[in-house]
């Protein structure tokens, strides 16, 4: 009577089916656990609350029921248990061992689990984020923030699949967590998740085949099987819903042939339970429907929900419904907070940019979003999926516009460091230069010192050829002048040889005998006397005494080195005196010794006279001679100079030639050093002057760079709050007009922001930090006008986390 259906009530039709529900929550409790009066109140309260208040999609239908309708029952009813069943909040369930049993055991479905009062959210919280935790081990990771009306329609899912044969409605927009929670209440209770897979050209005969694999699985275990409204491929596909919420089984969807596999799993409980033969496929399908929970998950939006419930009626009455209503601010807070956590974010502002998230969501829908349809016409959905966009894109935004500051800041404290290292070098350079020039200078002294020394040497050098080539001229005239004149006086002596022979013949001729012969004299004949006294003057012995007489001539001949003496005699020694002394004693009897006379009177003196007179007439022909000899030896000394002369000179050359190598060696290496030197001092000139005009041109760069550094980590502060504003544009503006968008941006958002005291940009203006000039007329380009509206259009078309859906406003 007080909540009749209307178009946006069509669920609210009550039956016996809810009031039975009631009491199967109830009776799943433990009668140890549940052993009091006001504990039993409470169970029923919580119970009714479920069955009844969960469906209801209103507030002021929720405080009906429970404020005046269960509160004045209870009051009125059971006074005594008020107190107790009217605590929030109510926080009923099994799971409070569910993560042992999971780990523990192989069939966590079957064992048993006491349902019963848990307290408040803050117990059951860490339960169920351990049981997540494990969930994100084995499945793929879900990033869920267990707010408190999470945990409540988490509690809610896993109560209805804990009953035998619960069933559930889901409804609520997209991004509201039905799908997830589904799934982490599906692993809680032990259960395995069964969902169809839509592929193309995926039909009637595919969903057939989907079920018979559902059905299969079902019979041996309890299975969660999540239906969704993306899964309605076609309508006829609800008509299979309904079969199974109503029915259990869908008509003639096995064949007699495809049934044994399924009796052979119950078979033998069967029979234990005395079931008959004709029988068995009855108790297979009671089996199923024990054991299979389906969960329908599906949008508000629209007509098509109301239209689904009209036409297939079990999806109401043979379903609990759970209504998804849009997040709280608490709700938002906390996923905000949890998504932001690893960001680097201000920690003063953190508490502000959670609040402004969900200020901005709920600004759109509670107060945009309906005067827009009231003004408008025109229903904009803002689902908790918008808001977790909303936080991805702050996110992002961040991350690329703090990248892009990096990298022009990086870019331009690159320039100034360049700049400044710059200023270094050529101070660095300018000095390198002034020691550069220096050491030229040292070189090019040092290369003159060369030349002038080399220059020196080489005069030298050319003086000294002259002199040995004149000198080697001398040497060969002298050597002319001395074979001739070496061989006149040879020519001369050949005159003296012939007595020479006669005279080594007549020494030959003479032996001991004949030299004892003459020393047998007591007086010696006169003639013999005087060739004694003739060898005496001569001395061939070096030790005779001329004016001994016949005794010093008798020593004479009694030494045995006298022939020897006179073969020897060193004739060339002899002195004028002695020749002059030899003739006058010849003199004295020249008859005597004319011809061969001197043999009669003696054969040794004869021979003794021969070598006297040869020695004499190889005097006179030395006189002869001598000048020549002289003149001879005279050239042949002054030969012997001139060649040591030449020799010394041709050293000298030498030793100069090798110097003035060394030293052209030397130049050329000094010369060549000297030149890179001049080189690398012009290259250090130009780079000089080409650097200190670039810094001075840069100069006003340098400032301006500066500048721009610093304004640049001022616009990095600034971030938080842009970025804030620019991903709230994403998110949430693309499905309104312009005047919506102004409000919103620059007077609503803008002004929270500031309240916040979050950094931000005073005369804030998207494009600046959402796009470019030069993006924006590549735009025009393309034909899109440069109006702020379809500046912003672009934006949304090109910067949006989803695909853009472009509507003609005519």
């Amino acid at each position: 009577e007080n909540m009749p259906p209307t178009p946006t009530k069509f669920h609210y039709i009550f039956s016996l089916r809810d009031l039975s529900r009631v009491f199967q929550g109830i009776c799943q409790a433990n009668p140890q656990l549940v052993n009091k009066a006001d504990v039993l109140v409470r169970l029923w309260r919580n119970e009714c609350m479920r069955v009844y208040e969960d469906r209801l999609n209103e507030d002021n239908d929720k405080t009906f029921l429970s404020e005046k309708q269960l509160t004045n029952l209870v009051k009125t009813q059971f006074p005594n248990s008020a107190n107790h069943a009217l605590t929030d909040p109510l926080v009923w369930g099994d799971f409070k061992d569910a993560q042992d049993i999971l780990v523990k055991s192989e069939t966590p479905y079957a064992d048993p689990r006491m349902y019963e009062d848990l307290g408040d959210w803050a117990r059951v919280r860490p339960i169920l984020d351990g049981v997540m935790e494990m969930y994100n081990g084995e499945y793929t990771p879900m990033n869920l923030v267990l707010f408190n009306d999470a945990l409540a329609h988490l509690l809610r899912i896993h109560r209805i699949i804990r009953l035998t044969r619960g069933m559930a409605l889901l409804i609520g927009i997209g991004g509201s967590g039905k799908q997830s929670l589904t799934k982490l209440a599906t692993y809680t209770a032990g259960y395995k998740l069964f969902e169809i897979v839509l592929s193309r050209g995926y039909g009637d005969e595919q969903l057939r085949e989907d079920l018979k694999s559902l059905y299969t699985q079902t019979i041996k275990q309890p299975i969660t099987f999540l239906f969704t409204d993306a899964h309605v491929v076609d309508e006829g596909f609800l008509e299979y819903i309904n079969n199974i919420l109503t029915v259990g089984m869908v008509p003639a969807l096995f064949g007699d042939d495809e049934k044994e596999p399924l009796l052979g799993v119950i078979r033998s409980k069967a029979r234990g339970e005395g079931v008959q033969e004709n029988a068995m496929w009855a108790f297979a399908c009671n089996q199923i429907r024990d054991h299979l929970h389906l969960i329908l998950a599906m949008s508000p939006a629209g007509g098509v929900l109301r239209t689904r419930c009209r036409n297939f009626p079990g999806m109401v009455a043979g379903c609990t419904i759970d209504w998804f209503f849009s997040w709280p601010k608490q709700a938002l807070y906390a996923v905000a907070e949890h998504m932001l956590s690893q960001v680097q974010l201000p920690d003063e502002n953190k508490v502000g940019i959670n609040d402004t998230m969900a200020f901005v969501h709920l600004t759109v829908t509670t107060k945009y979003s309906p005067e827009f349809e009231a003004k408008y016409k025109r229903r904009n959905f803002a689902t908790p999926k918008n808001f977790l966009d909303f936080i991805s894109n702050y996110m992002k935004q961040l991350d690329i516009n703090r990248k892009n500051l990096e990298m022009m800041s990086g870019r331009l404290g690159g320039g100034l460091d360049k700049l400044v290292q710059a200023a270094q070098q050529v101070t660095e350079m300018s000095k390198e230069l002034e020691a550069k020039k220096i050491i030229v200078d040292e070189n090019a002294q040092k290369v003159a010192a060369l030349i002038e020394d080399i220059n020196e040497k080489t005069i030298i050098a050319t003086k000294r050829e002259e002199e040995a080539k004149a000198a080697a001229e001398q040497i060969a005239k002298d050597s002319v002048v001395i074979e001739r004149e070496k061989a006149d006086a040879d020519e001369a002596l050949q005159a003296a040889m012939p007595a020479l022979e006669a005279a080594a013949r007549a020494l030959e001729d003479l032996d001991k005998a004949s030299i004892t012969e003459i020393k047998s004299f007591a007086q010696p004949p006169q003639s013999v006397m005087i060739v004694c006294m003739c060898i005496c003057i001569l001395k061939p012995l070096g030790k005779e005494d001329e004016n001994g007489g016949w005794a010093g001539a008798k020593a004479m001949l009694s030494d045995m080195q006298l022939l020897p003496s006179l073969q020897n005699y060193k004739k060339d020694e002899m002195k004028e005196k002695q020749v002059k002394k030899i003739k006058d004693l010849l003199a004295r009897d020249k008859e005597t010794f004319e011809g061969d006379k001197m043999k009669s009177v003696s054969k040794a003196g004869y021979g003794l006279l021969q070598w006297v007179l040869a020695m004499v007439r190889y005097n006179e022909v030395a006189k002869g001679v001598e000048p020549k000899r002289k003149l001879v030896a005279e050239l042949q000394n002054q030969k012997e100079q001139a060649e040591d002369n030449l020799k010394k000179i041709n050293t000298q050359l030498k030793e100069l030639g090798e110097s003035l190598a060394q030293l052209t060696e030397d130049e050329k290496e000094q010369s060549a050093t000297l030149m890179n030197l001049k080189e690398e001092a012009d290259t250090m000139t130009r780079r000089l002057n080409a650097a200190s005009q670039l810094i001075e041109g840069l100069g006003s760069e340098r400032a301006r760079w500066t500048d721009d550094l610093e304004r640049m980590g001022e616009v990095k502060i600034r971030l938080v709050g842009d970025c804030l504003l620019c991903a709230a544009f994403i998110s949430y503006a693309g499905p309104f007009n312009h005047e919506f968008r102004t409000e919103m941006m620059y007077e609503s958002w803008h002004k929270q922001i500031a309240n916040e005291s979050i950094d931000h940009t005073e005369d804030f203006n998207l494009q600046t930090l959402m796009t470019s000039d030069v993006e924006i007329a590549a735009w025009g380009g393309n034909g899109l006008p440069s109006d702020e509206l379809c500046v912003q259009n672009g934006i949304l078309v090109t910067k949006s986390s989803r695909w853009p859906l472009c509507v003609d406003p005519q």
